[in-house]
């Protein structure tokens, strides 16, 4: 038999061994599979969906009408160039926090590229005026939002984050 060792067990405790090693296996390949899924679709330093992820996202609310906004950081390259990139990376940690604490539960903020952020409401509306009335009031929610941002890069700098120029497309 394979476990001549004295088990006892007639070689069966070949088999157990070779069985928790296979379910061990198991475990590792789920567990990797898991890591490199969300590597694959999430940005790393924001922790928000990436492009890719909202793009595939996007094109499976067929039938919705899901309002879409975008925005970037005013000035983001000075902040680098001012404080450097590892602070200008706390501030756009910062600005998709406060952009998923904005948009919640009702979308989806993803990280565009650089300094630009992309989200979707999920809202279906059915008449223009509650259309200009929910983009309205999300551009003001996020403007204001992420206006009222502060990234504090020291006990004396902080930093005021502003996004003036949000775009908003509704999607037929």
């Amino acid at each position: 038999m394979c476990c001549n060792n004295g088990c006892g067990g007639g070689g069966n405790c070949c088999w157990i061994i070779i069985l928790l090693i296979i379910i061990l296996i198991g475990i590792i390949i789920v567990r990797y599979n898991r890591r490199m899924t969300r590597l694959a679709t999430t940005d790393d330093l924001t922790g928000l969906v990436n492009r890719e992820r909202f793009n595939a996202i996007l094109s499976r609310k067929t039938g919705e009408s899901p309002l879409v906004f975008m925005f970037d950081v005013d000035n983001f390259k000075s902040i680098n160039d001012t404080y450097g990139h590892l602070r200008g990376n706390e501030v756009l940690a910062s600005v998709a926090r406060r952009a998923r604490d904005i948009v919640g539960d009702a979308g989806l903020v993803a990280r565009w590229g650089g300094d630009e952020f992309i989200g979707l409401i999920e809202y279906i509306i059915r008449t223009r005026s509650r259309i200009v009335a929910l983009t309205v009031f999300i551009l003001r929610r996020q403007r204001n939002g992420i206006a009222s941002s502060v990234a504090r890069l020291s006990k004396r700098h902080r930093i005021i984050i502003t996004a003036t120029e949000v775009i908003v497309v509704i999607r037929r």
